[in-house]
């Protein structure tokens, strides 16, 4: 499936922002059409890749996503990685 550079620089970010918690989310303040952002989010709960919270972007990323993206994105790195 092909993912437009805006959803690569998402996970990207995701990954290099994510605490070693998955429970808390880095993506309240991604500097993001919000419209956009929640388009993105809404297909990544379809996936199980994200949860919503108590508003749009006070969600998490869950486990399953950060393992998705560090798929997708092979030459990446978490920051939990040393």
């Amino acid at each position: 499936m092909d993912r437009k550079p805006d959803e690569l620089a998402m996970m990207q970010y995701v990954l290099t922002h994510q605490p070693s918690c998955p429970q808390r989310s880095v993506l309240g303040g991604y500097p993001m059409n919000p419209k956009r952002k929640k388009f993105i989010l809404a297909k990544w709960v379809g996936k199980g890749w994200f949860e919503w919270g108590t508003c749009e972007t006070g969600g998490c990323v869950t486990v399953e996503g950060l393992q998705a993206f560090q798929d997708i994105l092979p030459t990446s790195t978490s920051c939990s990685s040393p």
